[in-house]
């Protein structure tokens, strides 16, 4: 069988597997189509209508209240499938849990073509890294949570993370080219009509743009195109709902009445007070053992102890020091994530209600080629048993929280 036959076959069969678990899961097997808290449907509603308030609502719960209207803080770019989808079946609700299980599938198969190009282009092989790497992602990591879920918030999630990992896909080569650069920064951008906050992965094409050297000033403005329009229409979507083009709504929010005491002590929605309570959460905080039995925290768990393998992301640097262009790529993606935490951590919401930290799942791509920079390359025994412990410990969280 020739090499992409046998490639689309292996990617054909891993996505058939993958959204058959994740409904099968969301739905707990019996098929019938939960439907959480939903503003993707409302707001392709609204655009079918001409207009971006949201009406007839059955919650109001994290949605912002501005003169009068309800608006989602949401970026608006989940809810144009489902608007295609009304408009094909000519209705005015999709349901969403296939949905973001069909994404989250295709955020796994993403992962698969990262690796193996990650691998291709680093490591001039081909092993099992790839499928193996994609099996932790899909199950052993807070992507399995989110993809079981029909909640608008983890439509975001699905979403975001299918951009990072494109964005990613373009610029993981050792000589890139103008083009790789401007499709990464598309990528990158196109966060900013999901999770705004994502869009600072950004910042990992053009570092790898000042490394080598770039001077020619129509590249440049070229590459940075992207970023420039979709900035432009994220400001306008601001604009057209809160009268400044700065605003997400997340001043005029009606958040859950969890956060009322964490954004009190805060002293609001977004301060760097809340670095440290964050970073607990998503790094320190350890399930509790109540009657010989993992107890999870929906505040948060600790990345590190429910997916182990990120902490060969510390060793990638160490394992690259003699390639300069591995070692330009991994201080540009370590920075990339730090810069991207940054915004992260300082909300007064961890992502409660949860399992894991689900939003680690913005940095998680460039996170994976850490650690395959980590492993340089080969799969150990070690490595193999702590991807086996994460995918029991997320098959746990998605069963009990």
């Amino acid at each position: 069988m020739d090499k992409p036959i046998k490639c689309g076959v292996k990617i054909f069969i891993l996505i058939t597997v993958v959204f058959s678990v994740y409904l099968g899961f969301g739905t707990k097997f019996s098929f019938y189509l939960f439907q959480d808290i939903d503003y993707y449907n409302s707001l392709a509603v609204a655009i079918k209508s001409g207009r971006l308030n949201l009406e007839n609502l059955a919650s109001t719960q994290d949605l912002s209240f501005y003169q009068g209207k309800w608006y989602p803080f949401f970026g608006p770019l989940p809810a144009l499938p489902i608007l295609l989808l009304q408009l094909l079946l000519k209705t005015d609700f999709i349901p969403t849990l296939p949905i973001v299980s069909l994404v989250g599938a295709f955020g796994v198969i993403l992962v698969y073509l990262l690796i193996l190009k990650t691998e291709k282009e680093f490591f001039g092989q081909h092993s099992r890294l790839p499928l193996l790497f994609s099996l932790l992602f899909a199950f052993g990591s807070s992507q399995f949570w989110v993809s079981v879920r029909s909640g608008v918030w983890f439509q975001a999630q699905v979403y975001a993370f299918l951009l990072t990992a494109l964005g990613m896909y373009f610029i993981v080569r050792k000589n890139r080219e103008t083009h790789d650069y401007f499709w990464s920064v598309l990528f990158f951008s196109l966060n900013l009509l999901v999770r705004p906050n994502a869009v600072l992965l950004v910042s990992i094409p053009l570092l790898l743009m000042f490394w080598k050297g770039f001077s020619n000033f129509r590249k440049i403005i070229l590459v940075m195109t992207p970023l420039f329009v979709i900035g432009m229409v994220f400001f306008a979507y601001n604009f057209v709902r809160f009268g400044s083009p700065l605003e997400t709504g997340y001043k005029y929010q009606k958040f859950h009445p969890h956060y009322s005491i964490r954004v009190s002590q805060a002293g609001g929605w977004f301060s760097p007070r809340n670095i440290p309570y964050n970073t607990w959460f998503m790094l320190f905080e350890l399930p509790k053992i109540e009657n010989l039995k993992l107890k999870f925290n929906p505040e948060g768990n600790s990345i590190l102890f429910l997916t182990p393998p990120l902490l060969w992301t510390f060793l990638a640097h160490s394992k690259s020091r003699r390639d300069n262009k591995k070692k330009k790529l991994i201080l540009s993606i370590w920075a990339g994530i730090v810069i991207t935490l940054i915004p992260i951590l300082m909300l007064s919401g961890t992502g409660w209600y949860q399992f894991g930290y689900r939003y680690i799942l913005d940095i998680m791509a460039p996170a994976l080629i850490l650690v395959v920079f980590g492993l340089n390359g080969k799969i150990s025994k070690l490595f193999l048993s702590v991807v086996i412990i994460s995918i029991y410990f997320h098959l746990m969280g998605v069963l009990t929280v």
